[in-house]
């Protein structure tokens, strides 16, 4: 299987100033915060206050009447809502990752209480697996010698999942409240039958393969799944893959996710059928890497000099399906398309890599990348701030939506990509706020104004859950210069900055659902002029 290399682009004299920011097609709102909190939008109600919510179908709508949507920290569970009746959602089902009967979790706090001691102690690194493990009930032993066994469930959290002719598929991932890879956690997917929305009934588990343990305890690339697509057939996802095996024997798996393709055609027997990687991934491939990896997305990208490797996290993160092509968000190595048609073996066939210094591509000024270079002078101009969090095709266009995910200012914002050649994509639009340039604001401990995750309702209208800045509908009729159609601004506690908004779905009616990963869901009606559809 031949896979890209990510190479650097031919390197033109081009300097950065500070402040230049000439020749970004896009559009920059006014200030967040100080506008009308309702524009365009009607709020119809306010539902589920202080429960956690998490992502919502990759597809951008719901199935009837009935929303599946992951928890988010520090929940562990899924949750069922049935919103037949916008004004009163009703919470059908609330489905954990273990036992919360037979198998309490032992808690994080107090600090070097006996449940904390469970989670950190490394006297504990061994405890046999058990499931459920039932040794944390109140008054059990648990409280007062020591654990003795430990459940994988414990130190694991499901935020996102994806239904479809009622079977659901929910990722697990190690559980990030707790921080700790020395303790068990489950690692990929488990599959629900729904026919009965209220009461889902658990049909199977698919664990990818964990790495090595190391001496320590840690448990290596035992993140899991983070994020997938479910066509109803097939899920593809993106996972943490420890080991790998094939006719030459056994290899010692791969750094950061993969693309990984698993087929449900039998749900109780879920089967890996194809996996693909950028070349370099897999650790025995390390003398053909072209950069550096670094853990965190939130780390700017940058380069030592012009003919120094690229720091970047090289890892798929958001996949979206459409017929036989694969849109792959891979972090801070950007959109990567590819032919999914044969399932055993994906082929690539272009990537927009766009996370490379501004002297790189002098044909895609971006709005932050003055403000990127202010933040770390040192390291400019041999920098670039981002992260692709996840693109979306635009129905009945050759358009890519694109969000960057991205807390630290200069915060991630929106880009339009024409994939008209799908051999080679191009960035033709930003959307963002001053507000995402400003680096001087405190938004507060829980949120920061990046771009997050939405949906389209047409061609020309898209609307994007923005975290501190809420909910924002986009028009792209013109993909050249996006401009703000509405929003939704609101502060999802008293006293609160702002809200933690999370992704969007269409329902019923055609009103929206919001999700806030905090607080809530939120229920809106678009009341600005229709967008006539791109013919």
């Amino acid at each position: 299987m031949k896979k890209p290399r990510l190479l650097a682009l031919p390197l033109l004299a081009c300097a950065l100033s500070v402040g230049l920011l000439l020749g970004v097609p896009g559009a920059a709102a006014a200030a967040v915060g100080d506008e009308d909190p309702l524009v365009n939008m009607e709020l119809i109600s306010t539902n589920l206050l202080g429960k956690t919510f998490s992502k919502l179908d990759a597809r951008g709508h719901l199935d009837g009447h009935i929303l599946f949507t992951g928890c988010y920290l520090p929940d562990r569970c899924f949750r069922v809502v049935d919103v037949k009746d916008p004004e009163n959602l009703v919470l059908l089902a609330e489905v954990p990752v273990f036992d919360p009967v037979e198998s309490p979790a032992p808690p994080l706090t107090p600090v070097n209480g006996p449940g904390w001691q469970a989670w950190y102690n490394d006297a504990n690194n061994n405890l046999p697996i058990q499931v459920p493990c039932g040794d944390w009930k109140e008054g059990g032993p648990g409280w007062t010698t020591g654990p003795t066994c430990w459940d994988p469930g414990w130190n694991t959290h499901s935020h996102y999942l994806q239904e479809q002719g009622r079977i659901l598929v929910a990722n697990q991932e190690s559980y990030r409240t707790a921080n700790t890879r020395k303790r068990a956690s489950y690692a990929g997917l488990t599959i629900w039958d729904v026919r009965d929305p209220a009461n889902p009934v658990f049909l199977s588990r698919f664990d990818l393969p964990k790495g090595p343990r190391l001496p320590n305890g840690t448990y290596t690339q035992a993140g899991g799944v983070h994020h997938f697509f479910f066509d109803g057939r097939y899920v593809y996802m993106g996972g943490e893959y420890g080991t790998y095996e094939d006719k030459d024997g056994v290899h010692p798996g791969f750094t950061d996710r993969i693309f990984i393709i698993v087929d449900l055609k039998d749900p109780k027997n879920p089967v890996e059928v194809g996996k693909w990687w950028v070349e370099g991934q897999r650790n025995d491939e390390l003398a053909l890497r072209t950069w550096i990896p670094q853990s965190s997305f939130n780390d700017p990208i940058w380069q030592e000099s012009p003919t120094s490797p690229l720091n970047k996290k090289v890892g798929l993160h958001y996949t979206f399906v459409q017929g036989n092509r694969a849109y792959l968000s891979y972090h801070q190595a950007g959109v990567i398309i590819l032919d999914i048609t044969d399932k055993r073996n994906p082929k690539f066939i272009s990537q927009l890599d766009y996370h490379v210094p501004r002297y790189q591509r002098p044909e895609d000024p971006s709005p932050d990348d003055a403000m990127c270079a202010a933040q770390s002078p040192a390291k400019a101009p041999y920098i670039s701030c981002g992260n692709t969090h996840a693109a979306k095709i635009v129905p009945g266009r050759n358009l890519l939506l694109v969000s960057d995910e991205y807390f630290n200012c200069p915060y991630g914002h929106v880009r339009l990509v024409d994939i008209k050649n799908e051999k080679d994509p191009k960035v033709i639009s930003h959307f963002w706020y001053d507000a995402n340039l400003d680096c001087g604001r405190d938004w507060g401990p829980s949120t920061t104004p990046s771009a997050h995750l939405g949906t389209a309702k047409n061609s020309n209208l898209y609307f994007m859950a923005w975290y501190a800045f809420g909910l924002r509908a986009i028009d792209i009729s013109n993909p050249y210069y996006p401009v703000e159609a509405g929003h939704f601004f609101y502060r999802n506690f008293d006293g609160a900055e702002t809200s933690v908004t999370y992704d969007a779905n269409f329902g019923p009616g055609g009103l929206l659902y919001v999700t806030d990963n905090v607080d809530g869901i939120r229920v809106l009606k678009y009341t600005g002029q229709g967008m006539s559809e791109k013919k």
